[in-house]
C-alpha cells in the first residue's frame, strides 16, 4: 500500500535538498533491537510481525536511498532470540541490509493495542517477553569491530534502545566503544526507549537519567536526539533537576522544549507528536539556536492510516540519513522525515519491505 505515493513528486524534493555527490556511498551503523510485535487494531483485528527500532529505521533509510538512486551500506547490530530467528532472518535476507546478529534465547516481544480509530497515535503497550541479553562491547560482532577499528569507516551511527525504563538493551559503555577509534563519528540517539512510560516515574527513570545524561553531555559525538514531545519535556525537567536550576520554560511549547535541549549541547533535536508533525531545533555553525515546525502531509486522507508502529523510528532514520548522510539542511531533513513517517502509518510493515 502506498508505493506509488512514495515516489511520485518526491524525487525532485529529495534531489534538491542534498549536497552530496550522487556516486558517494554512505556507510551507516545501526545499533538497536529487533522485536516481534503483536498489533491489535481498534476493530479488534490482531496479527503479529517483525518490528523493532533498528529494523524500521534501517528499512526507511534503504527505501529513501533507493528513491534517490544513492548508494548506501547499512550494518545492523541487533540481538535476535532463537525463538523467532527463523521468522526474523528471512526479512533481513530479503533486504540489502547487512545484519550482524547477536544470538540469545528470547526475542523481545511487544503488544501494541490501538484504541481509537480517530486518533491513530493512541495505544497501550505491554511487554510480553523480555530479551535475555543486551548489546554491549563484549558481544560486538567481529565484522563491526573490524570496521570500527578502521577509524572512519562509518559516516554516522544510530543508537536505538527500545526497551522500557526498568531494564536496558544497550549498555552504557556502547558510546565510548563506538568512538574509541572514531572520535569524529556522528551518533544519533533515540530517547524513547530510555524513558518509555514516563508517567511511571520512580527509581527506574531516575537511575536511567543518571546513567545516560552524563554520557549525553560529555560526548560531543552525540549530535542528534529524537524523542516524542512528552519524553522531551521529561528530559528537560530531569536536566534542570540534575543541574539544580529552576526552569522558566514554557512547557506547552514544543519549540521551546526542543530549543532547551539544544542549549544543553545537543546539536540537532527532533521531537515528534503524531499527527501534529515534528519540531526540530539545531545549533548553526555560528552557534545560533534555530527551530522549525514540520507539519504532516495530507497523505493520510488519500490512503488512510493502519497504525503508527515504527513511525518514530522511521522519522529518525530518514532525518539522520538526510541530515548526516546526504547533507540536507535541517529544515529539509525534518520535512522529509515527517513526510515519510506519515507514509509509514499507511503501511502494514516497514517502508520498502519486500515479501520474504
Amino acid at each position: 500500500m502506498g508505493s506509488e505515493l512514495d515516489t511520485q513528486n518526491m524525487e525532485k524534493s529529495l534531489e534538491s535538498g542534498s549536497n552530496l555527490a550522487k556516486g558517494a556511498e554512505t556507510r551507516i551503523l545501526i545499533v538497536g533491537q529487533t522485536c516481534w510485535d503483536d498489533i491489535v487494531l481498534p476493530s479488534g483485528e490482531s496479527y503479529d510481525r517483525l518490528g523493532g527500532s533498528a529494523y524500521y529505521a534501517a528499512m526507511a533509510i534503504q527505501h529513501v536511498a533507493e528513491i534517490m538512486h544513492r548508494r548506501v551500506s547499512i550494518d545492523v547490530w541487533v540481538p535476535v532470540g532463537s525463538d523467532y530467528r527463523h521468522r526474523i532472518e528471512p526479512r533481513f535476507d530479503s533486504s540489502f541490509i547487512n545484519s550482524c546478529f547477536v544470538a540469545q534465547q528470547k526475542t523481545l516481544r511487544f503488544k501494541n493495542h490501538y484504541i481509537s480509530e480517530s486518533d491513530w497515535t493512541r495505544r497501550t503497550q505491554e511487554v510480553l517477553q523480555r530479551p535475555d541479553g543486551r548489546i554491549c562491547t563484549r558481544n560486538a560482532p567481529a565484522e563491526i569491530k573490524e570496521k570500527l577499528n578502521q577509524g572512519s569507516y562509518y559516516q554516522f551511527a544510530l543508537l536505538l534502545p527500545l526497551t522500557p525504563y526498568d531494564f536496558t538493551d544497550i549498555a552504557a559503555d556502547t558510546i565510548p566503544f563506538l568512538i574509541h577509534n572514531n572520535p569524529h563519528l556522528h551518533i544519533g540517539l533515540e530517547l524513547q526507549g530510555l524513558l518509555r512510560d514516563v508517567h511511571a516515574g520512580g527509581k527506574g527513570v531516575e537511575r536511567r537519567l543518571c546513567e545516560v545524561l552524563p554520557e549525553l553531555l560529555k560526548q560531543r559525538s552525540v549530535c542528534s536526539l529524537h524523542a516524542n514531545i512528552e519524553e522531551g519535556l521529561f528530559l528537560v525537567r530531569g536536566l534542570a533537576n540534575r543541574l539544580g536550576v529552576t526552569s522558566t520554560l514554557n512547557e506547552s511549547s514544543p519549540t521551546e522544549i526542543a530549543l532547551e535541549l539544544c542549549r544543553h549541547g545537543i546539536r540537532y533535536v527532533g521531537l515528534t507528536n503524531g499527527g501534529h508533525g515534528s519540531w526540530i531545533a539545531w545549533q548553526s555553525q555560528h552557534g545560533k539556536l534555530c527551530a522549525q515546525h514540520c507539519p504532516t502531509t495530507d497523505i493520510t486522507s488519500v490512503v488512510g492510516i493502519l497504525h503508527a508502529t515504527g513511525a518514530g523510528d522511521t522519522w529518525f532514520g530518514v532525518f539522520a540519513y538526510a541530515l548526516l548522510g546526504c547533507r540536507f539542511d535541517p529544515i529539509s531533513a525534518g520535512l522529509l522525515a515527517t513526510q515519510f513517517a506519515t507514509i509509514k502509518c499507511a503501511y502494514d510493515g516497514a517502508l520498502g519491505e519486500r515479501a520474504s
